[in-house]
């Protein structure tokens, strides 16, 4: 697992690239919180952040209340429509209800269409601060491993924006292509089985 410094330069590199590719994208999103800020959204869970998520929110929260871009507009990378950590908490308490499997586990990023990336929180379990998901519209009823880190999800996404796996067409929208995005994947992130079972052709 990937010290504090290693997954804030991930982090960090993210967004710096998300901005040079991408500006307008990158003004839309929300400026990061305090410390005190993010513990306070904690506090109304059932379980403690690991360190990742300091990080991503200290840097930045989701998009501004006055963003007006449309939802394909607004992904990061794919599955990365980026909740702010109030979307966070409020989702997990409201899936945690009705979802037991989803105990300890911080959605970060959805689709918009019913996928979400969540963040294993359970410093018990054996997917502990890797990233999951989780999506009924793909039959993925049990969460399962995305990226082995937050910090893997970053460079990832880092390397198919910079390796134009993908591209943000003339109107703003994010277009890529799953073969090479699969590639990226397994490079960064080693073979998953989401991965192989997902792009199996």
């Amino acid at each position: 697992m990937y010290n504090t410094e290693i997954i804030n330069t991930a982090i960090e590199i993210f967004f710096d690239t998300v901005k040079r590719f991408n500006k307008k994208l990158y003004n839309n999103l929300d400026s990061g919180l305090s410390e005190i800020e993010i513990k306070n959204f904690e506090s109304t869970v059932n379980f403690k952040f690991p360190p990742e998520v300091f990080s991503l929110y200290r840097l930045k929260n989701g998009f501004k209340i006055e963003s007006k871009l449309n939802l394909h507009q607004s992904l990061l990378f794919d599955n990365g429509l980026f909740l702010s950590v109030e979307q966070a908490t409020s989702e997990y308490n409201a899936l945690y209800k009705n979802i037991p499997e989803l105990k300890f586990k911080l959605p970060l990023f959805d689709s918009g269409g019913g996928d979400f990336l969540l963040l294993d929180c359970d410093p018990n379990s054996p997917n502990y601060r890797k990233i999951l998901i989780w999506s009924p519209p793909l039959e993925i009823v049990e969460p399962e491993v995305i990226y082995r880190s937050l910090a893997d999800l970053c460079l990832t996404n880092t390397r198919c924006l910079t390796t134009d796996v993908y591209r943000y067409d003339d109107n703003g929208d994010l277009q890529f292509d799953f073969q090479k995005l699969k590639a990226a994947a397994i490079l960064a992130n080693g073979r998953l089985e989401y991965w192989n079972k997902r792009f199996d052709v």
